[in-house]
């Protein structure tokens, strides 16, 4: 579980065994916040195939509505989420590129890996239009022992069409490009919400090198 969802493995269908499945429900958010998400997932869901150059996305295969009864007042509150492949033998990359046991070459290798995957998610164009992961930190990536490959996870926070953009940690955290002088490069929308492009997804995948080599945070840093 974290601060916005919770987590349940699921059975879902008779090859359940073969092909488990994960429930992601989110807790209530605003109905703005959940109507733009569900925009988003309903787009990842529609245009799938239009990722079939990078399987080692994570994506939602349907939408679900959770009924759950309230427990102080009685009544059934309607929660919303979605179901994609659960991918259980698995380590977060977070864990994976701060352990002091592994070795920085090994670190190195899976970096990568992430960024060969960030290149060709930026080749996507889905109708014409560019895709984002938007959020791209560790703990975003984890690696599949079955496939020995890494997947990109929490595809609920990338942007695809007009779906309004969510918040990226590396973005918001970082001091660096609060400086006007970066303005033109990471422009933001009217609410002063950073808009993804192809500079932004490289600066965050630039700061978990720099975290890794560095072995802390380089956002916290002051210039």
């Amino acid at each position: 579980n974290n601060t916005e969802c919770n987590l349940y493995p699921i059975n879902i269908g008779k090859n359940w065994r073969k092909s488990p499945k994960l429930l992601k429900e989110f807790r209530n958010l605003g109905n703005i916040y959940m109507s733009n998400k569900l925009a988003l997932l309903n787009n990842l869901i529609e245009f799938k195939d239009c990722f079939n150059s990078v399987p080692e996305l994570v994506l939602p295969e349907k939408i679900a509505f959770i009924e759950k009864k309230d427990e102080a007042g009685g009544g059934i509150n309607e929660h919303i989420g979605y179901i994609m492949p659960y991918i259980k033998n698995n380590v977060n990359m977070a864990l994976v590129l701060k352990h002091k046991d592994i070795e920085i070459e090994e670190k190195i290798q899976y970096l990568k890996e992430i960024g060969n995957i960030i290149a060709r998610v930026q080749q996507v164009k889905p109708l014409g239009e560019n895709f984002y992961l938007c959020d791209i930190h560790e703990g975003n990536f984890i690696y599949d022992f079955d496939s020995e490959s890494i997947k990109v996870v929490d595809l609920d926070s990338s942007k695809i069409f007009a779906t309004y953009p969510f918040p990226s940690k590396y973005l918001s955290t970082n001091k660096v490009i609060k400086n006007k002088e970066f303005d033109s490069k990471y422009q933001k929308n009217y609410k002063g919400d950073y808009l993804p492009n192809e500079n932004s997804e490289w600066l965050c995948f630039i700061t978990m090198i720099l975290n890794t080599i560095s072995n802390g945070k380089i956002t916290s840093l002051s210039y």
